[in-house]
Parts: C-alpha cells; sequence; structure tokens
C-alpha cells in the first residue's frame, strides 16, 4: 500500500458538516442598505433587518443538504420565497436559530438593492460545488 499525500478524509468533511446540521433548523433573514454584516457578524441581528408586506422578523426557514464533491463536503440550502412581497433588500443572513445566541452562518450581499412589490421574492441558492456553493471544507 502507498501514501498518496497528507490530507482530511472526505468522510471526515462530510461527518462534521452532516453531524452539525443535524440538529439545526437554518434560517434565512434580509436587510436593508443600512445594515453593516461582515465575517465578524457573529449573530442574528434585527438591526436594519427588511420589513413590509410578506416578511416576517427573523426570516424563513432553509433546508440544509451535505453532498461531496470532486473531494470537497458542500453544505447547500433551499432557495427560501417570501410569496406576495413587498419590500427592499440589499443583503441576507443565514443562521443557526437553533443555538443559543443565533450564530451566524453565511453573510451574502445581493450586489444591488432588489425590489418587490406585490410580487415574489425568491433567492436562487448557487449550484452546490466546490467552486460556488456557499459552504465548502476542502482541506
Amino acid at each position: 500500500m502507498a501514501f498518496t499525500g497528507s490530507f482530511t478524509t472526505d468522510a471526515f468533511k462530510v461527518a462534521l458538516l452532516t453531524r452539525y446540521c443535524a440538529t439545526r433548523t437554518f434560517m434565512i433573514a434580509l436587510y436593508d442598505t443600512s445594515a453593516t454584516l461582515n465575517a465578524q457578524t457573529s449573530a442574528y441581528t434585527a438591526t436594519n433587518e427588511v420589513s413590509g408586506t410578506g416578511y416576517t422578523a427573523g426570516g424563513e426557514t432553509i433546508a440544509a443538504a451535505v453532498t461531496l464533491v470532486n473531494g470537497a463536503a458542500v453544505l447547500a440550502f433551499s432557495a427560501p420565497t417570501w410569496t406576495a412581497a413587498s419590500f427592499s433588500a440589499r443583503g441576507a443572513m443565514i443562521y443557526d436559530s437553533t443555538t443559543a445566541g443565533n450564530p451566524s452562518v453565511y453573510i451574502g450581499d445581493f450586489g444591488a438593492v432588489v425590489t418587490k412589490t406585490a410580487a415574489d421574492f425568491v433567492i436562487t441558492m448557487p449550484v452546490a460545488d466546490e467552486v460556488t456553493g456557499l459552504i465548502v471544507l476542502k482541506v
């Protein structure tokens, strides 16, 4: 038997994400242009969260799924929809609503303000792969 290098195994990467996600509920909250969210934002906050028709404070629950793609463990989320929405949003935060303090998981900037008036507000999640996935463990 020959060694092929030093690495973190695929099984361990998948297990890390799977075990964390197994007992968690994830939510996605929307924010306006006044929000200051970055990599140091440690938890969900209601400050500068969107308000308007079709939006409930705290956001929407989203499903999580873990897959292995080309040696990377990828955590993917379902695409949320706010029906008949009337509000504007600049970005979003995915957070763990079942852990004390509601720790943040991912912050996403839409790149521009998105406004809906009595229309569905849908976030299309990126392809769950090792390049464009939101949460990727490649080590």
